[in-house]
């Protein structure tokens, strides 16, 4: 038994650490998914899933001002932020409830700030720009 426990205590350990690899957003940590999805359609230039990881609020705001722009303006940024970068050189966390709280992003084991997400019928979405 004894030699079994530090298996399991780092296990336990993994399973509620506040950051999260790449791996574990799928099966474990539903409120990465937005911020993941966002990383994926600046990456593929998908504007219809770039118009999915948002909430309403900011939705509305993109709308006014036109998705395309929305795109190009990410792309410049994380093109500039990140180069050429891959969903594997970035991890995740989640501090919050279930209807809100901050997605915490490191590229590269660089701390980024965090983004803003909230729970929009049983739906995680980034509310912030």
């Amino acid at each position: 038994m004894a030699r079994r426990l530090p298996g399991i205590l780092l296990a336990v350990l993994a399973a509620i650490s506040p950051i999260h690899s790449q791996r574990d957003f799928g099966a474990g940590v539903p409120q990465v998914r937005p911020v993941a999805a966002l990383l994926t359609a600046v990456k593929e230039a998908d504007e219809e899933q770039l118009k999915m990881v948002f909430s309403q609020k900011v939705k509305q705001q993109f709308d006014r001002e036109g998705w395309d722009k929305a795109l190009r303006t990410y792309q410049d940024m994380f093109k500039k932020e990140f180069g050429d970068y891959r969903l594997q050189d970035f991890s995740f966390g989640f501090n919050g409830d279930d209807s809100r709280g901050t997605v915490s992003v490191a590229h590269k084991g660089r701390a980024l700030p965090g983004l803003r997400v909230v729970n929009e019928t049983n739906e995680w979405k980034i509310d912030e720009r």
